[in-house]
């Protein structure tokens, strides 16, 4: 048995504001509100490097600066995985998506910004996973996190 390594990403605007994508969930082809996240699987990457390329293929936006927040241990006994939340604060005004870098094809169709308030609104079914709940006290040591998010221009 071996234990799967996930990265995940939480960007936080200067509103206290989390960044959400909905994507396919794979089981029954709906639609969920998630993290940015992925596998860890090309071992020539540090976890770091994995975090800011799964940013780049789900939302299309290069970043440079995160700060490891947090790893958690889930998943059944047969299928047991780890994953490593990464933080970062977003300085930026207005920030452009672009889905159609999807370069894994992520069916990613939408990302926002939510409220704690806005937040709490969004039924657990919508949900990629019950545990995203729990990232919303990354907001309350937002003046712990000095790390802004760099972003570089895109060209397509």
């Amino acid at each position: 048995m071996k234990t799967q390594m996930k990265v995940g990403v939480i960007l936080i605007n200067k509103k206290k504001q989390i960044l959400l994508i909905k994507e396919k969930y794979k089981k029954d082809e709906e639609y969920k509100w998630n993290i940015i996240k992925g596998t860890y699987d090309k071992f020539s990457e540090t976890l770091l490097e994995c975090a800011i390329r799964e940013v780049h293929e789900e939302i299309g936006v290069h970043v440079k600066k995160l700060t490891l927040d947090r790893a958690y241990h889930y998943g059944e006994k047969e299928n047991p995985k780890i994953i490593f939340i990464f933080v970062g604060l977003v300085n930026e005004k207005k920030i452009v998506f672009n889905f159609d870098n999807n370069e894994n094809d992520e069916s990613i169709i939408e990302a926002k910004w939510f409220t704690k308030k806005e937040f709490k609104l969004i039924k657990k079914k919508n949900l990629m996973a019950s545990y995203i709940y729990e990232f919303f006290d990354v907001v309350k040591n937002l003046d712990n996190l000095n790390n802004e998010v760099e972003f570089f221009k895109i060209c397509f």
